[in-house]
């Protein structure tokens, strides 16, 4: 072969980054896109469904013509950024801030050796009592420890309660009054949604080719609900959105479903 007739290959290495927008309903515009955070894989897959005609004068029963009827465009992408927002739509979920406060009076029942949630994380000043009319304080790590991180109490047993030197003693099924401070925090209430349609947009570059713009577009995005959610793990954890890219037909020109555009 002589070197005139070589064709120059264009290799390919990405990296970049994953935006996601909201689809208006109406017009199929992103409502401003959003950055995912970090993301080590993100592949598109293209399937089709055909079905195969067979002619009946040869003998042999030859496929004489294919048709498709069905095209499928998967999407899916690793995120390493697992904030309310990325959980929310992975999870179908909402979203929330809370702003950090007080919490007065809240009843729990206490059962001794065993520990009762409160509705916040990272709590402090914790004061328990009895719910009579002139109220007893129970101790804290005389009546109950705290875990303060989580939010959590964990009542003493009726014989660690005496061994502690505990005043008064929190009895097995008591009903109690907790008060306390919690810091801001934030929460993801999963499964609450309908599913939504997305618009997604990969910046990024061709590492083997001094990185040059590659940009890919993909107008109508629909994804599954988490299959996954790893919540105990030796390495940083991952969540993966898999979901088909559907057509968009406000479209009129060019793909309904994806374009890629490269740097020249």
């Amino acid at each position: 072969m002589s070197a005139k007739n070589l064709v120059e290959s264009k290799y390919y290495s990405g990296q970049g980054a994953l935006l996601i927008a909201e689809r208006d309903a109406t017009t199929g515009k992103p409502k401003g896109y959003t950055h995912v955070g970090n993301v080590p894989d993100l592949k598109i897959s293209i399937s089709v469904s055909v079905d195969e005609h067979k002619e009946s004068t040869t003998g042999q029963r030859a496929v004489d013509k294919r048709r498709t009827t069905e095209t499928k465009v998967n999407v899916s992408a690793t995120l390493e950024s697992l904030n309310k927002e990325n959980l929310a739509a992975a999870l179908r979920g909402t979203a929330a801030a809370v702003a950090g406060g007080d919490a007065a009076d809240k009843s729990v029942t206490a059962y001794l050796g065993k520990t009762v949630a409160l509705e916040h994380v990272k709590v402090s000043a914790v004061v328990v009592k009895s719910i009579d009319d002139t109220p007893l304080t129970y101790e804290v790590d005389k009546n109950y420890t705290v875990n303060a991180e989580a939010g959590s109490i964990n009542i003493l047993t009726a014989a660690q309660q005496t061994a502690a030197g505990a005043t008064n003693s929190i009895e097995d099924a008591e009903v109690l009054k907790v008060s306390y401070t919690y810091a801001a925090q934030e929460t993801v209430e999963a499964m609450t949604e309908a599913a939504k349609d997305y618009h997604l947009r990969f910046e990024g570059m061709n590492t083997t080719d001094g990185n040059k713009a590659v940009v890919v577009e993909i107008f109508k995005f629909s994804s599954d609900p988490l299959k996954e959610l790893s919540l105990i793990g030796d390495g940083i954890g991952q969540m993966t959105l898999e979901g088909s890219a559907q057509a968009d037909l406000t479209r009129l020109t060019g793909s309904k479903y994806f374009r890629e555009i490269l740097e020249a």
